[in-house]
């Protein structure tokens, strides 16, 4: 679909939806595994949004690069993309939408074993995502896992809350779809709304 977009784009000559399709395209296939791929879309993305001085696309793209390079094993390229996409949000004045590159920061700590780190990072998130009207993030879940993971990994005792809280925001979203199939699909077949139903059952046992 987004292939199509962009062959459309080009079409009719308009341009500015450009970045947007490339990097939901670079995120797509990232969510199918085709992480290479999927950074060669997002770094054309990057030149696009930069190019037409789209900040707030720019964000988004850098946030999806460093989603896709995490996935990849490249840390530092990961924190670097990270790191861009919070000063954009933060100076764009964008408190809900920075939540998703801090999540993505305290990922990468944990992944280098910093816990420390990782939990100065969730205590950043954690007075916004508690907050009912929080749901800007694009990777909404991401952020609630990140968070959970650098709690539990310091043995903080807020972590089954905010487990809990995740969990139960998610089986929500869920609860929307009619199709059961579909339904089903959307907490087990992706990866992190996958962890965050596994680890709630656990705790549950």
């Amino acid at each position: 679909h987004y292939r199509e977009a962009l062959r459309m784009m080009d079409g009719c000559g308009d341009r500015g939806n450009e970045a947007i399709a490339l990097a939901n395209l670079g995120m797509t296939l990232h969510y199918v595994g085709e992480n290479e791929e999927g950074l060669v879309h997002l770094k054309r993305a990057e030149a696009v949004a930069q190019r037409r001085s789209q900040r707030d696309v720019e964000a988004f793209v850098f946030t999806s690069q460093g989603h896709v390079s995490f996935a990849l094993g490249q840390l530092q390229e990961a924190e670097d993309c990270f790191g861009k996409a919070l000063q954009l949000r933060l100076a764009l004045r964008q408190q809900q939408q920075a939540m998703e590159p801090l999540a993505g920061l305290a990922q990468v700590a944990l992944a280098r074993g910093e816990v420390d780190e990782a939990l100065a990072y969730s205590e950043r998130m954690l007075p916004v995502i508690r907050s009912p009207w929080f749901a800007a993030a694009v990777e909404f879940f991401r952020v609630f896992w990140a968070c959970y993971r650098a709690l539990d990994a310091n043995g903080d005792s807020r972590a089954p809350e905010v487990l809990a809280d995740a969990y139960h925001r998610l089986t929500a979203r869920a609860g929307q779809i009619e199709d059961e199939a579909m339904r089903s699909a959307y907490v087990t077949r992706i990866d992190v709304h996958r962890a965050i139903a596994d680890a709630y059952r656990a705790r549950l046992q």
